[in-house]
């Protein structure tokens, strides 16, 4: 699976870099991802594929469990979708063209934790898609 998470910050703090690229390297077993800053909606949108599946992630919608996301995850793949663009705190015109809405969390919180927690995420899904520990 290919993922491409969009945010809008221009730059993050370093605990919250290196956070994310600590999951990023444990990611590259599973899967490509990468992270993209964008500064407007227009460029969002440029960043669109077509053939991605596309979701946003906001506080307004529903939540899922480790395990619940994992199984979206999985179901996503079985199901044809091998691009998945993630959009972190999207506009509502910008949300209004994703395929999907979800939250992390019910809690608001800055763009660096939801990367940080989004990465951790994706992560745990596939170990928990593996039967594999996820906790050394």
């Amino acid at each position: 699976m290919n993922f491409t998470i969009i945010h809008q910050e221009k730059k993050l703090p370093s605990f919250y870099s290196n956070a994310i690229k600590e999951y990023h390297k444990r990611l590259q077993r599973y899967c490509k991802i990468q992270l993209i800053s964008c500064s407007s909606d227009a460029a969002i949108a440029k960043k669109m594929a077509a053939s991605a599946y596309i979701i946003g992630i906001s506080v307004d919608t529903s939540t899922y469990t480790s395990v619940d996301f994992a199984h979206y995850l999985s179901q996503l793949g079985i199901s044809g979708h091998s691009r998945i663009t993630l959009i972190i705190n999207p506009s509502d015109a910008i949300l209004n063209q994703c395929n999907a809405h979800i939250a992390l969390s019910a809690l608001v919180n800055e763009p660096g934790v939801i990367l940080t927690l989004l990465f951790e995420q994706i992560y745990r899904a596939y170990r928990i898609n593996l039967n594999q520990a996820y906790h050394k």
